[in-house]
């Protein structure tokens, strides 16, 4: 639950500080697939497109604007809900209430100065079921990714190994 990702969230801010890194070089960008999902289910989005919808969504930081679009219609999203979706995606202070357990609990461990509300995180991957995050570098040109991960529930399930 919760305390395992903050948990996770602690562990990853250890592990940049021990590098000698601070909030000044990294931050962790975090977003819920479990949140989007239900977001995505409200605008009408059938579950049988979510898979390629959150795909999408991955891709959006590298497509341009109408290319975007395109892909995300292409998936069986009416336009109106394509303009539903682009809302979401960039309303951040509406999206990050929902994450306000999650960052009353980093307030109080100290570590919520590393972590940024972003919808447009969701680790391209199907079986991702719960948070999910990315650290990214703050320096220099380049915002590289440099670790990613999240919560993957049923995974051993999924393979069909139980």
């Amino acid at each position: 639950g919760i305390l395992a990702e903050i948990e996770l969230l602690r562990v990853v801010v250890a592990l940049f500080n021990k590098l000698g890194a601070t909030e000044k070089d990294f931050t962790i960008n975090i977003n819920s697939r479990e949140i989007l999902n239900a977001l995505l289910r409200e605008i009408g989005i059938a579950d049988d497109l979510l898979p390629d919808v959150v795909r999408c969504i991955d891709r959006k930081a590298k497509a341009s604007s109408e290319a975007w679009d395109e892909m995300v219609l292409q998936t069986g999203v009416m336009l109106n809900q394509l303009t539903q979706l682009k809302n979401i995606l960039s309303d951040n202070k509406a999206y990050a209430q929902a994450f306000e357990p999650l960052l009353k609990l980093a307030r109080a461990y100290g570590i919520e100065k590393y972590i940024t509300i972003n919808p447009e995180i969701v680790r391209g991957l199907d079986y991702y079921t719960g948070l999910v995050f990315e650290v990214t570098s703050c320096v220099g040109t380049l915002k590289r990714s440099l670790l990613g991960g999240g919560r993957y529930a049923n995974l051993v399930e999924k393979f069909g190994i139980a």
